[in-house]
């Protein structure tokens, strides 16, 4: 296993809510990183995370899943209070047209645990009839005591970032073999040479599933960012011969940012692919289509169930279903 660690660590203080995130689990404080905070000319489409008004009892949803669009769509979001994050075991979702007085459909959102201590978010799969504004009224149980929170959000007609069923963007990614120093492939303090041996288009076009994840580890800087290269080094070591697995570091130039955003530009393959937040995963089939597709921080659950859809004869590697 090739997994090497340097001293890289880019301090955060911003939001006075301590969280666990980034890549090597320290405490840190976040706060949702919008558009206008990237370089000039490198413009996101969508201000994210949205942050959603402070309850009376002083809770809060911040929604991880802004690029929604007509129907089927992961819905992901955290809870938070003065206190921190909240992690009760499930969450009851009421989503709401704009104007309607009367819930369109209400789901169950259980809390799915992150690969850090206290740290979790709720997910469901939710349907929009239309496009336009819409609202999510959010109940929970905490310490006891019933809580009520409250999200404002658009729904697209079409998603900006690729959907499930479309082909995933003939776009190559940088590997060991096109940088002189690891420095030029991750702002990460991890390591882990399988994710970069192969272009993102080379895995692509294999006949073999890819999960991969676009993300820049030094700058997962608000409360819905998470360490997702973690979750992919635990799944390579354990499916390398089932699946590959690539991280792409969302800014072309990480070796020369230091902590210093202002010099950041995007890589191009971010680019082509026409992300319009900072943390995406898919998982690919083996006809190179997007299977599933995870805006903010994804699970190890959430990714293996995705992978295990595609796979048949689990164990050899030789079939994998499609979309």
């Amino acid at each position: 296993m090739n997994r090497v660690l340097n001293g890289l660590f880019i301090p955060v203080s911003i939001l006075m809510l301590s969280v666990f995130t980034s890549c090597n689990y320290l405490e840190k404080e976040f706060t949702g990183q919008k558009s206008e905070d990237l370089v000039q000319g490198n413009e996101l489409a969508l201000p994210y995370p949205l942050i959603g008004p402070v309850s009376q009892n002083g809770y809060q949803a911040i929604l991880a899943t802004t690029d929604l669009g007509i129907g089927k769509n992961r819905f992901a979001f955290v809870l938070i209070s003065s206190e921190g994050f909240v992690n009760s075991e499930t969450a009851s979702l009421s989503l709401y047209r704009a104007g309607a007085q009367i819930f369109d459909q209400r789901y169950e959102a259980p809390l799915l645990d992150w690969i850090v201590p206290r740290r979790g978010s709720y997910v469901s799969y939710v349907e929009f009839a239309q496009e336009g504004e819409w609202k999510a009224v959010i109940d929970f149980l905490h310490e006891g005591n019933q809580q009520t929170v409250e999200l404002s959000f658009n729904v697209l007609r079409n998603t900006i970032a690729p959907n499930t069923g479309e082909q995933a963007p003939d776009a190559p990614s940088k590997t060991l073999n096109d940088v002189k120093n690891f420095e030029e492939l991750s702002t990460g303090i991890i390591r882990e040479l399988a994710l970069y041996r192969h272009s993102l288009a080379e895995t692509v076009n294999s006949g073999r599933p890819t999960v991969v994840t676009f993300t820049s580890p030094a700058f997962c800087r608000n409360e819905v960012c998470g360490p997702q290269v973690d979750v992919l080094v635990r799944m390579n070591e354990e499916l390398n011969q089932q699946a590959y697995f690539v991280h792409v570091e969302v800014y072309d130039n990480p070796n020369e940012l230091q902590g210093d955003l202002d010099l950041a530009r995007f890589s191009e393959t971010f680019q082509k692919w026409g992300l319009p937040s900072l943390q995406w995963t898919f998982v690919i089939d083996c006809e190179g289509k997007i299977a599933s597709r995870f805006e903010g921080f994804a699970t190890s659950g959430e990714l293996r169930s995705a992978l295990m859809k595609l796979m048949q004869n689990v164990g050899t590697g030789q079939h994998c279903r499609t979309v």
